[in-house]
């Protein structure tokens, strides 16, 4: 869904490859953006820090800003 733009945005909290290494792939091939919650790039190996996918850069950094930085 995120591949054809039906959806903005995907929240991945339980990083387990199976779940969602595909799906990753497949919105990165169609020029999506992804990257951990802290903005480190996603590899699969790594099974914690959440993972953020945006249709593109500008779109996942204001994503983070507003769903993941504590107000304050």
């Amino acid at each position: 869904m995120a591949a054809s733009g039906h959806c903005h945005l995907l929240f991945y909290n339980k990083l387990m490859p199976w779940d969602h290494a595909a799906g990753w792939l497949l919105h990165r091939e169609a020029g999506g953006y992804s990257a951990h919650f802290d903005g480190s790039p996603y590899k699969p190996v790594n099974l914690t820090g959440g993972l953020l996918c945006a249709p593109d850069e500008e779109s996942w950094h204001a994503a983070q800003q507003a769903s993941l930085t504590p107000a304050g």
